[in-house]
Order: C-alpha cells, then sequence, then structure tokens
C-alpha cells in the first residue's frame, strides 16, 4: 500500500485482515462503495497485534442503515477475530464536515493508505481557521489530563513514565496538527487566511499561553 508516491510496508495481519474484510464489505454495498483506507496506527506506524486496531475508513455514496445492519451480521466474527473497526461516512458527511474534524481529517490526508476507490482527501482544503480552533480546544484538553497524570501517579516514577508514554503516543495526530500551523503561519504571513492573523492568532506562544 502506498500514501502518494511512497509506498508503505503494512504487517502481514494486517493484510490479511483486510483481504479476508473487503469480499464482505463489497458484498454488501456493491456500487455504492465509493472509498475504502487504513488509518491509525496500521497505517502509520506502531500498530501492535493483539493490542491495536485495524482501522479502516469507508465512504459510500449512501450511509443507509439497512446496509450498516447487514453488514454488521456478515462480517460480525471477522471484526472481533482481528479487532476491524469500520467508520462508515457517506460522501457528503465527508465532504461537509472537513470543518467540524480538521485535525483528524489532517491525519487522514497525510496517513491514510488507500484500499480501493478514488482518495476523495486529496483535493479537500482544510482551512486554517478551524484547524487552529480545533488544536487550540485539544491543547486545552491535553493540559488538564498532563495535570490528572501527575496528580494520579506523584510519587511513583515508574507509573508516571509508563503513564506519559501512553499519553504521548495518543496526541501525535495534534502534534502534526501543531506543527502543519506553524508551517502554515511562516508559508502565509501576512495573508488574510494565515494562521498568524488577528482573527486566528499566532501559534508561537500558544503552548506557553495554555499551560499557564
Amino acid at each position: 500500500m502506498g500514501i502518494g508516491e511512497v509506498e508503505v510496508e503494512v504487517d502481514a495481519y494486517v493484510t490479511k485482515a483486510v483481504d479476508i474484510f473487503m469480499p464482505i464489505l463489497r458484498g454488501v454495498y456493491d456500487d455504492s462503495l465509493v472509498m475504502t483506507a487504513l488509518y491509525g496506527s496500521a497505517a502509520a506506524g506502531g500498530w501492535v497485534q493483539g493490542v491495536s486496531d485495524i482501522n479502516i475508513l469507508i465512504v459510500v455514496d449512501n450511509a443507509d442503515p439497512s446496509r450498516l445492519f447487514e453488514l454488521g451480521k456478515s462480517a460480525r466474527k471477522i471484526l472481533a477475530k482481528y479487532r476491524i473497526t469500520p467508520h462508515i461516512l457517506s460522501k457528503k458527511e465527508l465532504l461537509t464536515s472537513s470543518d467540524i474534524f480538521p485535525v483528524e481529517y489532517l491525519e487522514l490526508k497525510n496517513t491514510m493508505l488507500l484500499i480501493q476507490g478514488d482518495d476523495l482527501f486529496k483535493e479537500m482544503e482544510i482551512a486554517n481557521k478551524y484547524l487552529r480552533h480545533q488544536v487550540e480546544s485539544m491543547l486545552r484538553g491535553s493540559v488538564q489530563t498532563l495535570r490528572q497524570i501527575i496528580l494520579g501517579t506523584s510519587g511513583d516514577d515508574r507509573l508516571l513514565k509508563r503513564t506519559m508514554s501512553d499519553w504521548a503516543g495518543s496526541q501525535l495526530s495534534l502534534y502534526r496538527a501543531l506543527i502543519s500551523l506553524t508551517d502554515a503561519t511562516k508559508d502565509s504571513a501576512g495573508t488574510e487566511d494565515a494562521v498568524g492573523t488577528e482573527n486566528t492568532g499566532s501559534t508561537d506562544n500558544l503552548i506557553p499561553r495554555l499551560a499557564s
């Protein structure tokens, strides 16, 4: 599988799971299936058999509930055995929600592996103003989580180290979004949609300001 022009080696167990699941998916959705993609740790790295889920994005013309029931019935055992987590959206839902899930869509755009269909993220524009708003919201939540981790592990250095390691891994999409915003600030300084304008604010002191 590949991200753009770059070929990415996917774990053989993940490939096997996808190969078993896809005929079932096609049998249920047939020509309504628009795009299927692998995402998360199975695509971006860090996937661990027996621990991590195999996340699959499924985009269809019509997210008919009856077909969802049919897929659940047909694929229930396979989904459980291989820890496959399908995420099903209609094409319209996907194309009209980049302002609501900019961080998640940026992560998909940059790291997902296309299994079949057209890459709908290729031409998708993710506005910096929406990205910055969600990034700041997530950073505020992260600060609170860090405080709870410190409170809950005080006096136990080993537990603190393990908990921090687990927490840091869950923040990768946020880190990548923050880097994207920083790059956008440098490349678009002075333009109306730049992250560093008066309306959107600068990212330079964002983390220190949130932590204070």
